[in-house]
């Protein structure tokens, strides 16, 4: 699979990032015990020291040397893994490069020689790590002539691209990039197997850590998705590409799998519940008991579900 690199970029002042004395590049080896191979084992490894409160120890490469550092997560709020909890400790994925996109045809970016693909190096000798800083530079530079020097089929060149004054500011008629840093994560066929197991193992225990801490209130309950933020996120993961989509799936898979097994009556996990006390009574358990625990477990389904639906259109108003 492709997916972004652990490289970590420049951490804000005051940040935990800051404090444990992370540097911009250095790209994480191993986070909390676990095997860091992409941006993504960074987060997930990191989960569980944000809802735990405690430290976390990361191991970092910087300049070919490994280094260990304590990254401290225990003061932030319980409901931070709602949010950019990565972003919060001053963890920031590094930059990559900066590409040009679409073009409008007539405009200065295509005058002047630019094609989509090429990668942005620098503009008047300033190194250009993200497309915010090509839109700065593009609108102070309405009417000059501005020196990009771009990455193009293997080759470095210079090109002089004179920004057009529209509404006040420049532009130069090009869509811009932000392209991360990239790896394979590559694994063998039995390794994927036991990598596999493992990750459902692990993301079925957490998934029931999260509910038992929402239930006594550690966690708040903004933590419940529902249909809505599902489909949000799988039409995001389809636009990243095919394997992003399938890992989505999984996840969503094991998600409902633990849910299912929930010892609730009306689900899987209820049903098994009732075998169980069938099997310890020796006979049948009463209409009653059945109808009247359903009834229960009808109700704390549909509160659940009211509260993820609640929770959805809360994001999708406040985006």
């Amino acid at each position: 699979m492709q997916e972004p690199a652990a490289l970590i970029d420049a951490p804000a002042p005051g940040t935990a990032a800051a404090a444990a004395h992370l540097q911009a590049a250095d790209r994480v080896l191993e986070a909390d015990g676990t095997v860091v191979r992409s941006w993504n084992d960074l987060r997930l490894a990191l989960l569980e020291p944000v809802i735990e409160h405690r430290p976390a120890s990361l191991v970092v490469e910087r300049d070919g040397e490994r280094r260990s550092v304590q990254l401290d997560a225990s003061g932030l709020p319980a409901d931070e893994a709602e949010r950019d909890f990565l972003g919060t400790l001053g963890l920031r994925i590094a930059a990559g490069d900066v590409a040009i996109g679409t073009l409008v045809a007539g405009g200065a970016a295509e005058r002047d020689g630019l094609r989509a693909g090429d990668l942005i190096r620098a503009i008047d000798g300033k190194p250009i790590e993200r497309a915010a800083q090509v839109i700065e530079s593009v609108q102070a530079g309405a009417g000059q002539p501005l020196r990009f020097r771009v990455l193009r089929d293997g080759a470095e060149i210079t090109l002089s691209v004179t920004p057009e004054q529209q509404e006040g500011v420049g532009r130069i008629g090009a869509g811009l990039q932000d392209r991360l840093a990239m790896q394979t994560v590559r694994f063998g066929p039995l390794e994927s197997i036991g990598y596999g197991a493992r990750q459902t193992w692990e993301m079925s225990a957490f998934s029931l850590r999260m509910m038992g801490k929402m239930l006594t209130g550690e966690l708040s309950l903004r933590n419940l998705s529902g249909p809505v933020t599902i489909a949000d996120l799988a039409g995001q993961t389809v636009r990243v590409g095919w394997l992003a989509y399938l890992s989505f799936l999984a996840l969503i898979s094991i998600s409902l799998g633990v849910l299912n097994l929930l010892p609730i009556p009306v689900l899987d996990g209820g049903h098994l519940v009732y075998y169980a006390l069938e099997a310890l009574k020796g006979r049948p358990l009463s209409e009653r008991f059945m109808a009247v625990t359903q009834k229960a477990g009808l109700a704390i389904i549909m509160m659940m579900m009211a509260v993820a639906l609640f929770n959805d259109f809360t994001r999708l108003i406040g985006s």
